[in-house]
């Protein structure tokens, strides 16, 4: 049985129409975006931000926390606008994540070294976890540290939520980033970003990352230093990587049947790759046993579970360990390979697992240099 056939209970009606209700409420409020766009709805004015026109040369300046907060007021508007952010900014209270919606953010967001700080999430927008909720193809966000206490994300089935402290979804680049502070719960947790379908190049994650279940809940649990997940699928750019990226995070993963985490990405499938990164955090998962069925454990020092992808000139350095009551894949590169190539990476130290050995696929093994390495788990 499959993960997502198992994760299908007794809530599976709910969850359904939960959903559903929430797409056609995002698809009402793209609808008004768009017509107070076309019609000359929403516009900056003198007082909204602390300068600036919006283009490359002269940036509409952010020195304040509600110039911050203007931002969101209506995403649509800052597609191909550039933002400069001229000063560290404490927040006072929750925040919707900017773009959080169907269209996102497609403006340029220089975060010019400063930092945002006390980050936290609001019921307002169960669905998206970060400063920014979806970064569209046409978004850059970079130059930015976001320091954050994402304790709960909490909503009508808050283990729905994607979360990355710069970003939920990432469409777009995100660039020279840095992440401290906390992330926790949710289900699909990365230090930069929950879910990338785009660029994510030379980020640092410093934030814990602590992904748990609870007892009774379906479905997996997913915590990545840089990326909870990395995919092509539905992607619109032409590649989709993560690289030159430093995890110094823990990453703490459990799931009721299957949990996956990863230094740098929980799981990477499609044609993604992983680049030149470097994990120096502890990498932990568990996996409890479930009424759901067996139970499977994916982790790995650079990435739990990849297919398809490939991961190059990657190092980790940080501790990984495992424990599950029937499969565990662990490695200190990869977890479980489907079909991937690991080419020139290598793990500087030790792996601990409990449980009945992974099948199809696991390495099982920490110092050494993995080449590129088929189906089997065998080093050829």
């Amino acid at each position: 049985m499959d993960t997502r056939s198992r994760t299908l209970g007794s809530g599976s009606a709910a969850r359904c129409i939960w959903r559903a209700t929430r797409a056609v409420r995002n698809l009402l409020l793209f609808a008004v975006l768009v017509m107070l766009t076309a019609c000359g709805g929403w516009r900056p004015n003198a007082s909204t931000f602390g300068g600036g026109s919006g283009t490359k040369d002269d940036p509409y300046l952010i020195a304040t926390e509600t110039h911050l907060r203007n931002v969101g007021i209506n995403s649509l508007y800052f597609d191909g606008k550039y933002l400069l952010l001229t000063a560290d900014i404490a927040l006072s209270g929750p925040l919707c994540p900017i773009g959080a919606d169907l269209h996102g953010f497609g403006g340029i967001f220089d975060g010019g070294g400063h930092t945002i700080s006390e980050l936290r999430m609001t019921t307002k927008c169960p669905e998206y976890g970060g400063l920014f909720g979806v970064v569209n193809k046409n978004g850059q966000i970079r130059n930015l540290t976001v320091e954050t206490s994402m304790e709960e994300i909490a909503g009508p089935h808050q283990w729905a939520a994607r979360t990355g402290a710069i970003a939920s979804f990432n469409m777009g680049r995100i660039e020279n980033c840095t992440s401290r502070g906390l992330l926790k719960n949710g289900e699909i947790i990365g230090g930069i970003v929950g879910v990338n379908k785009g660029i994510v190049r030379n980020c640092t994650n410093d934030a814990t990352i602590e992904v748990k279940k609870p007892d009774g809940e379906g479905g997996f649990a997913s915590g990545g230093g840089i990326a909870g997940a990395s995919m092509t699928e539905g992607a619109l750019l032409d590649e989709v990587v993560v690289s030159g990226s430093l995890n110094n995070g823990r990453v703490t993963v459990e799931g009721n049947h299957t949990a996956m985490a990863g230094g740098i990405v929980a799981s990477c499938s499609g044609s993604s790759r992983i680049e030149d990164c470097v994990n120096e955090g502890t990498v932990s998962a568990r996996a409890r046993k479930s009424a759901y069925g067996e139970s499977d454990v994916y982790v790995g020092g650079v990435v739990g579970l990849i297919a398809g992808a490939t991961a190059e000139r990657c190092v980790n350095r940080g501790k990984v360990r495992a424990t599950g009551h029937e499969n565990v894949y662990v490695s200190g590169i990869a977890g479980k390979i489907r079909g991937a190539r690991l080419i020139e990476c290598r793990s500087e130290d030790a792996v601990r697992a409990k449980g009945n050995p992974g099948r199809q696929g696991a390495v099982v093994g920490g110092k050494g240099v993995e080449n590129t390495i088929s189906n089997s788990g065998k080093r050829r």
